[in-house]
Order: C-alpha cells, then structure tokens, then sequence
C-alpha cells in the first residue's frame, strides 16, 4: 500500500523514541501511580480515618468524575489549541493537586476528594492526549506496536504504586506516597524542549511550514526535502466541531461502547483490588499490596505480549480473543473466589490470569481509539470515547459498592455474598466488548492515517 502524507517521512529515530518515552512517562506510567494510589491509601486510612464504604465509594468516584471531565475537555482542547500545550497543563494539574493530597488534614476525606477530582481531570486528559498524539508520529506499519506502547506505562504506574505501598510506606507514611505524585513536575522542562507539536494538527490548521520543521526534526531529514502536499490532508484547514463526531458511528460505536465496559472492569478491579484482597482472603493492608505486585506484573504482561502482536494479528482477532478471556476467568474468579488449591487461593489464581487478558485488552482499545477517526477530530473523538468510558468506572464503583457493601471496609467482619455478583457483572461487561470487536470494529493495520480519514471521509 503507497504511504501518503507525513508516513512517507515516518520511520524510527532517537528523537522519535525520546517523544515517545516521554509521552509513556506522563500519560500512562507516572499519572496512573497518582491515579491508583488512592485503592492503597484507602487500606491504610480506612481504620484511623474511620472511613466506611460510603466514604471510600466517594473518594473513588471524585477521581472517576474528573477523569470523564479531563478526557472530554482535553480532547475538544487538543483539536483546537494543540497537542503540545494541553498535555503539559494537565500534567502540571494532576502533579499539582497530587502534593496538595499529601497535606490533607487527618480525617478531612471530603477534601481528599476535592483533590482528587482534579488528579482524575488531569490524568484523564494526559490519558486522551497521548495516544493521538503518538499517532500521528508513528510509522504505519509500527503504529499499533507503537501506540500499544504507551499504554503499557499503566500497569507499571500501578506496579509502582504497588512497591511503594508495600516497602515505602512503612518509611514515609500514606502522605509519602502522595507527595511522590508530584514528580512528573520536575519533566516539565523536557516536555517543553523535546515533545514537539504534530505535524499532522499543524497541517489542519494551515501551518504547513511549522509541520516541515517538525517533521524534519523528529525524522531527522534535509528540511529542503520534506514536501506535503495538502490534497493528501481531507482535513486541511478545517474547523474542529465537536458535532462532527457523530458523523462517524463505525468509530464512535468501537471507542464509546468499548471504552465504557473496559473502563467498568479495568478501574474497579485495579483501585479496589487491594481491598478485594483484604475482603476475600482474610489477609493485612500490606500483604495485599505485595500480592498486588503480582496482579500489576500479570496484567503487564498481557499489555506487553499483545503489543508486539497488534500489528501482526490485527486488532479486531486481539481484541475478541483478550475480551473473550477476561469474560472466562473473571466469572470463574467470582464462582470459586472461596475455593483453596493446597494452602492457594484459586481466587487470587484467577485475578491473576482475568487481569493478564483485562490489561490486554487496553493496546487494542488504544490503538484502535487513536486511528479510526479522522485528523479533524482525532483528539476529540478519541478523548471523548474515553471520556465517555469513564462513566463506567463511576458505574462500576456504584454496583460494587451496592454489591459488596460494608463488607468492603477493613475493620467491619465481612460477607462474601456480592463477590459473585460483582464477576458477573465484569464478565458481562467485557463480553459486550467481545460483541463489539467482532462485529463492530474496524481493522486499520497497516494503513497510512491519511488513507484512514479519506475512508472515513468517502474521499
């Protein structure tokens, strides 16, 4: 297939690869250690706090909240002022109001909350910016694997979050770990000299000779050489209209549908897991924090291993068949979650491997989200799908607290009656996106972006 556009230029470079790890260090790695955190702090505040499940159902959901707001706003924003510019902002936001987590007054989760809606605003609109962004740089035969690449940084935020819950806070306490969320302040300088703005959003706006600098840059080519030709952009110079969404269902339908049901799943598994631990297996804050590393690894693992495989396979066969295996093992999990193999429980067995094809899943979402829609509304139809699928990790809080109940806390005896419930739920959710993927979702592997939007566009 000829390659068009800015992919005739696209191909690996070191200054490719520093925008890259970049974008994986703020958008997905370091945002969602301040994201997660809050499932871990919750087990160590719950007793001296005197939080019931109402509360932390609240602390929950204010991040839950912020992040439907950060990935619709930073979505239509990025379209209209820039990739570069709002990526930055939101990271200073979530960064930012992460220190102030860290100085709460003892016992005030009200206002633990009112923070962390803004950490889930700023992590939910670094999360919307990134993936777009990353694909409009990548090379079309690597853009699966690149874009899935990402996303990979998610686990490891939470592998982080993990470590630090389980070794550091012991040292520095839960304001510790809260204090560590304001890292990513110190790669502002970087962000702002090394991640350059898309070529691709300059063209829309008719900066043609700022998207030849950049793409002579990034590519490392003669800029003399670099030649684009605005018939190859169907979206050249043409204004962002958030309406123009709907203009495109094939897309709208995989990003909304499969957002939301991933999200349900993904988000309450990982921010209540540690909880869940605690609940089902009898066992200390700290002990589920070191079992959590184990889940975070699992669930890496599935990222990694469908990353490298989205662009051989396609992303339609990766995302029924890693759909299809959460749905499996997370119902098994919740129909044997009382079951011991030995001195083992076949419950944390299976959250392991339920949570290996869960996190697999994200590569697809992502990749998918991130090329199906056209230049004008790449970033508000990607943010806004994701947006959207951030209701589901409001929803999902709600039925799993309405589920589980009391039994959630630490300190009150707990009954096991919603843990099946709960699993069937994630199943049920997760085959819907099974649904999707198979009927619904299209298979771009290996075409060029602009090749993509004059489909889409019936050009």
């Amino acid at each position: 297939m000829e390659l068009k556009g800015i992919d005739k230029y696209a191909r690996y470079t070191s200054r490719l690869w520093i925008l890259l790890v970049l974008a994986l260090l703020v958008g997905s790695f370091l945002n969602f250690f301040d994201f997660f955190i809050i499932g871990f702090i919750n087990t160590f505040i719950s007793k001296p706090w005197h939080i019931n499940v109402g509360d932390a159902t609240w602390l929950i959901l204010a991040s839950g909240i912020g992040l439907v707001v950060g990935g619709f706003g930073a979505g239509k924003l990025m379209d209209a002022y820039g990739r570069k510019i709002i990526l930055i902002i939101m990271v200073v936001v979530y960064s930012f109001f992460s220190i102030l987590s860290g100085a709460v007054p003892t016992g005030n989760w009200q206002l633990l909350a009112f923070y962390r809606f803004f950490i889930g605003l700023g992590v939910g609109g670094s999360f919307a910016i990134v993936f777009p962004y990353v694909a409009e740089f990548a090379p079309a035969d690597k853009r699966g694997f690149l874009v899935g690449l990402v996303v990979v940084g998610t686990p490891v935020g939470t592998l982080l979050a993990s470590l630090s819950s389980a070794y550091l806070e012991p040292i520095i306490g839960f304001r510790g770990l809260l204090y560590e969320g304001g890292i990513p302040l110190i790669l502002i300088p970087l962000l702002v000299f090394f991640v350059y703005e898309s070529p691709r959003w300059l063209i829309t706006k008719g900066r043609i000779e700022d998207a030849k600098k950049v793409i002579a840059k990034v590519y490392k080519i003669d800029p003399n050489k670099v030649e684009i030709d605005v018939n190859d952009f169907a979206s050249f110079n043409k204004k962002t209209r958030w309406r123009e969404l709907f203009k495109y269902p094939k897309p709208l339908a995989t990003t909304w549908i499969i957002s939301f049901t991933l999200q349900s799943v993904s988000y309450n598994f990982t921010i209540w897991g540690p909880a869940l631990l605690v609940f089902v297996l009898g066992i200390s804050a700290h002990q589920a924090s070191y079992l959590f590393i184990f889940v975070s690894l699992s669930g890496l693992t599935g990222r990694i291993l469908f990353d490298v495989l989205l662009d051989k396979i396609g992303r339609r066969f990766a995302g029924f068949f890693t759909s299809m295996g959460a749905v499996i093992f997370l119902v098994l999990g919740g129909i044997f979650h009382s079951y011991l193999i030995g001195a083992v429980s076949l419950f944390y067995i299976l959250a392991l491997v339920s949570y290996f094809f869960l996190d697999a899943n994200w590569p697809v979402l992502t990749v998918v989200g991130s090329e199906a829609w056209p230049q004008e509304v790449r970033g508000s139809g990607w943010g806004s799908g994701y947006g959207f699928g951030a209701l589901g990790k409001i929803v999902g809080t709600i039925v799993l607290a309405l589920l589980i109940g009391v039994g959630l806390t630490i300190s009150p005896k707990p009954s096991l009656a919603g843990v099946l419930p709960v699993f069937v739920f994630f199943g049920v959710m997760m085959f819907i996106s099974f649904l999707v993927f198979l009927f619904i979702a299209p298979e771009e592997k290996g075409k060029s972006l602009e090749t993509i939007e004059k489909e889409q566009l019936g050009k």
